[in-house]
């Protein structure tokens, strides 16, 4: 059975890695709204990062409450 976390796993692949990767792009671009198309592109070209990497890091992202999807973008939450 798969875990989402594992003592054996990459660091730089890890959910709350991709994460700060994620926030990054946000704040680089100094934008609230990315599309998570543009997010993935961005990621897999500059990080090579993995789809599956991709999702744990927004679902890390969400479970904390930073960020909001209004298909197909990513929002920031304002708090």
């Amino acid at each position: 059975m798969n875990s989402l976390f594992s003592k054996d796993e990459d660091l730089n692949k890890s959910a709350v890695n991709i994460g700060y990767l994620i926030l990054k792009i946000f704040k680089a671009r100094n934008v609230e709204r990315i599309s998570i198309f543009e997010i993935m592109k961005l990621l897999k070209k500059e990080h090579s990062v993995s789809v599956r990497s991709f999702y744990h890091g927004t679902l890390f992202l969400y479970s904390i409450e930073l960020i909001e999807f209004d298909e197909p973008f990513i929002q920031i939450i304002e708090k």
